[in-house]
């Protein structure tokens, strides 16, 4: 029984100095720290939140702001079944917008890293709400970025989105979906 004992003790102790240092994929791990975004990875992209006032929620793919209650900025992914443009993507469910009481205040397509973005403004009357999205495509997968806060809060949290926004980039994988 004491050689079991010393067996199981000695075991301990190589194991705690074992997981003492930092490791892939921890806490303490570049591929989990929120600011840098790399733990999207995995979905073909990464987002960097450094230098914005955005938090990781605990809900997976939500940001919330540290600095306006209510703010909160998605990361939605898509994969399509058929090619389509950046615009047709868009397109698709833009026309839907109405239905939902938002009115567009615009649409534009921006150079990002090399790859073509198109932004979409939005204003909720009814809530007071205002909402930017940002949508990339890349062969059939599209990542839409929509950063939504009260109409009166907009203005000084837009600065943040549009970092988010310039945070994006595609990443090659590392798993097959």
């Amino acid at each position: 029984v004491k050689q079991v004992k010393f067996r199981f003790c000695a075991i301990s102790l190589f194991f705690n100095f074992a997981y003492a240092s930092p490791i892939p994929a921890t806490s303490s791990s570049a591929l989990t720290s929120p600011e840098k975004g790399l733990f999207f990875s995995i979905k073909g992209f990464q987002l960097s939140s450094k230098n914005t006032s955005w938090l990781l929620s605990e809900e997976p793919l939500l940001y919330k702001s540290k600095t306006y209650t209510g703010a909160l900025f998605s990361v939605e992914q898509d994969t399509l079944k058929v090619d389509l443009s950046l615009e047709n993507y868009a397109k698709r469910w833009m026309k839907d917008y109405s239905q939902y009481g938002f009115d567009v205040l615009g649409v534009k397509s921006f150079a990002h890293n090399k790859d073509r973005g198109l932004v979409i403004d939005l204003l909720q009357h009814k809530q007071n709400k205002q909402i930017r999205q940002a949508i990339f495509l890349s062969n059939k997968d599209a990542v839409v970025l929509t950063c939504l806060a009260d109409q009166n809060d907009f203005k000084n949290i837009l600065t943040d989105c549009n970092q988010m926004i310039k945070g994006f980039s595609w990443t090659k994988p590392f798993l097959v979906k």
